[in-house]
């Protein structure tokens, strides 16, 4: 019925302030669905991720040749005293992640229904976006 569920994206990889995380594959696809919280993928892509954000840095995630910020006062979450990366393994594909709230708190996103597109540009108080190099 020509109905979207919801939209899928190509992911050029993701950085880590500037510099290129060492993960399975050179590309990714992602679907962006406001009903999730996380950033969920494959234990294999999300523990390199995760690795590379220990001190705290800055995650960049490339689109269409743009790498789009997330700080850690996004992609950590206050449980009770501790704090969490809302960046989390599950059962996927390697080629597939899911972007939730998390990616929606740092990169505001339009969703156009009637031309089938999708568009992202960096929310006013996050990093300003940088060229993929």
């Amino acid at each position: 019925d020509g109905t979207y569920l919801y939209y899928i994206i190509d992911v050029d990889g993701f950085w880590v302030d500037g510099k290129p995380i060492n993960m399975t594959r050179r590309s990714y696809k992602a679907i962006i669905d406001s009903g999730t919280s996380l950033i969920i993928g494959s234990p294999s892509n999300i523990l390199p991720i995760r690795m590379a954000l220990s001190n705290f840095n800055i995650l960049q995630i490339g689109i269409n040749g743009k790498l789009y910020s997330i700080p850690p006062s996004v992609y950590m979450l206050r449980v009770g005293l501790d704090s969490i990366p809302a960046i989390q393994e599950s059962t996927f594909p390697d080629e597939v992640f899911i972007f939730g709230d998390t990616f929606f708190r740092a990169i505001y996103t339009v969703f156009d229904l009637e031309s089938k597109k999708i568009g992202f540009a960096p929310h006013k108080d996050m990093p300003a976006v940088t060229p993929v190099v």
